[in-house]
């Protein structure tokens, strides 16, 4: 078994395991735990497609995948973290609602959580990459060619790299959705798989 396949099953797994878990309980009806929730189950579904498109190697559509799977957890970050009542409510109900500009957002969450240049580093190490793959820019045409043919061309570490990073994303935005409706027990739990990351 390959490396890809281990991660590819580990990542089935733990979605597997935050299904369970979301499954398990019900959620009072509120703008910001419906976001919440919706936002969790549409990464899980972002998470998932990547996973199938990486088995059966349909690399270009899966890295174009992951910043999507990224802007949901930034939003979602920011939504509970940041946005005013108005602005959930907003979101919740107007599809038109104005996100702060991706920079602003991330530095957003660093200052409101503290957490030094976390977030920013993340989006400042990925993000244009991300953009690439996911507009068909160059990183994601150069991977069209394995020398002069056309043929992808993907290397198990970014593969990899990709997996791997969204799981932590899944993971990370599980646990948020936990904390916001104050299951301390499923917090713990998401704490857990990430590091037997």
């Amino acid at each position: 078994m390959t490396d890809i396949n281990i991660m590819l099953k580990k990542g089935e797994d733990v979605r597997n395991r935050l299904h369970q878990m979301l499954s398990e309980k019900e959620y009072a009806s509120e703008d910001i735990k419906n976001l919440l929730a919706a936002y969790t189950d549409i990464a899980l579904e972002h998470h998932e497609s990547i996973y199938l498109l990486i088995d059966r190697k349909l690399y270009v559509s899966a890295f174009g995948l992951v910043r999507p799977l990224f802007d949901t957890f930034y939003r979602s970050r920011w939504i509970y973290g940041c946005a005013t009542k108005e602005q959930i409510h907003e979101i919740f109900n107007n599809d038109s609602f104005q996100f702060p500009k991706m920079s602003d957002m991330v530095q957003s969450i660093d200052e409101k959580y503290a957490s030094d240049t976390f977030f920013s580093s993340i989006k400042d190490n990925s993000w244009s990459a991300m953009c690439s793959y996911t507009h068909s820019g160059l990183l994601a045409i150069c991977r069209r060619f394995t020398g002069n043919t056309i043929k992808p061309n993907y290397n198990e570490v970014e593969i990899l790299e990709v997996l791997n990073s969204t799981n932590v994303v899944i993971i990370l935005i599980t646990r948020l959705f936990f904390i916001a409706i104050n299951q301390m027990t499923e917090v713990k739990e998401t704490e857990k798989l990430i590091l037997a990351g």
